[in-house]
């Protein structure tokens, strides 16, 4: 709930439901926010939003260009609906809402349709004016109108988690994002993790794709990208089945292209051909200090070998070699994922922050509605 709709002081949260607050709430609208149809004076307004947001939540991260922020959000959703919101008073954006559902062509269309997704925010001058409560009311009319039964959402910040649990949301996964300081790498260590895996003698071979995935690879990769991702650890968030395919990854490399962006994939493969391990990373252009590294994991009937560190040290190494000047490699972990954390406090990546997952029923919140209302 990206600290948008803060606890009031008082006991009310967001000026849930009378007085100035109220009236300051019903002064505003949400309305559409199409990224096709978004006129060039509102993208400015938007992008400065952006921003503002960025310096309230995440002032040591990169920010991305507009030019690569608006065509991102040009590109057509595959599997996913993205029904975008914002309130924007004329002169400046103050809040962004996103629902996100499946498709009902999606093939993660029947475990996950009972959930919706959404990341609602306002900037710090219109917060306690009844925002975060009108928003909310917004989720409530978007489940009932997809039939779904329980609302998702995600905050790093105190005051987005006070909200949450004044709403009746309870968190439901820990997520702690993690940096590593590339200027500080053992990089002698590094070499010893990814000799280590052949000196076991047991056949597994690493192979770098640095480019991107080829086309050859696609079909035997969706399948193995799909089976280790159901592996993550959920802890008590309700969530569906993740299903990788060849579309899925013609899509993410449509948007990539927009940022002119690197792929590398790494993958371990057994002497019978088996798929047994896999991690890739991300390097941008606009941002040429950081590398974004997104999914690792190891099969588990092939954990204790070594792979996970092996898969880890590799690429650094090929990153190393790759770009001059880098400064960090940014990953996120569950806070349960305890064999990959080790690797990861291993290698020298520190916490700075972390993301709480919280959901609430249907039922829940609106009845937490109803009391706002009646109060």
């Amino acid at each position: 709930m990206n600290a948008s709709m803060s606890q009031d002081p008082a006991g009310s949260a967001s000026g849930g439901g009378s007085g100035s607050a109220a009236r300051d709430a019903a002064a505003w609208k949400l309305q559409p926010f199409v990224p096709q149809e978004v006129p060039e004076d509102q993208w400015a307004r938007y992008h400065t939003f952006r921003r503002i947001r960025h310096d309230e939540r995440d002032p040591d991260e990169p920010l991305a260009t507009d030019e690569v922020v608006e065509k991102s959000m040009k590109v057509p959703e595959l599997y996913w609906r993205n029904r975008r919101h914002v309130i924007d008073t004329g002169d400046e954006i103050i809040a962004y809402v996103n629902f996100e559902s499946p498709k009902p062509d999606s093939p993660e269309y029947e475990s996950t349709k009972h959930l919706l997704y959404s990341d609602p925010a306002v900037i710090g001058p219109y917060r306690r004016r009844g925002l975060g409560t009108y928003i909310m009311g917004a989720a409530l009319e978007e489940l009932d109108r997809l039939g779904a039964r329980v609302f998702t959402t995600w905050t790093c910040e105190d005051d987005g988690r006070a909200f949450a649990e004044w709403c009746g949301a309870e968190r439901k996964q820990t997520e702690r994002l993690s940096r590593l300081d590339f200027r500080a790498i053992n990089w002698s260590e590094m070499e010893q993790w990814a000799a280590d895996l052949e000196a076991r003698g047991q056949g597994t071979k690493l192979e770098m794709y640095p480019d991107r995935l080829p086309d050859s690879l696609i079909d035997e990769f969706c399948p193995a990208r799909t089976e280790l991702m159901n592996r993550m650890p959920w802890d008590d968030a309700e969530h569906g089945d993740i299903v990788v395919t060849p579309e899925d990854i013609a899509k993410m490399y449509e948007r990539l292209d927009v940022a002119r962006a690197q792929h590398h994939n790494l993958i371990s493969r057994e002497p019978d051909g088996t798929i047994s391990g896999m991690t890739d990373v991300v390097w941008r252009p606009d941002q040429p200090g950081e590398v974004e590294q997104w999914f690792t994991g190891v099969d588990p009937d092939y954990a204790g070998r070594g792979i996970g560190k092996a898969l880890k040290a590799a690429m650094v190494l090929f990153l190393r070699d790759r770009y001059d000047g880098l400064e960090w490699v940014r990953t996120g972990n569950s806070t349960t994922n305890a064999a990959m954390l080790s690797i990861n406090e291993r290698m020298g990546f520190e916490e700075y922050q972390r993301y709480d997952t919280y959901q609430i029923s249907r039922d829940d919140l609106a009845r937490h509605l109803a009391a706002q209302a009646a109060s």
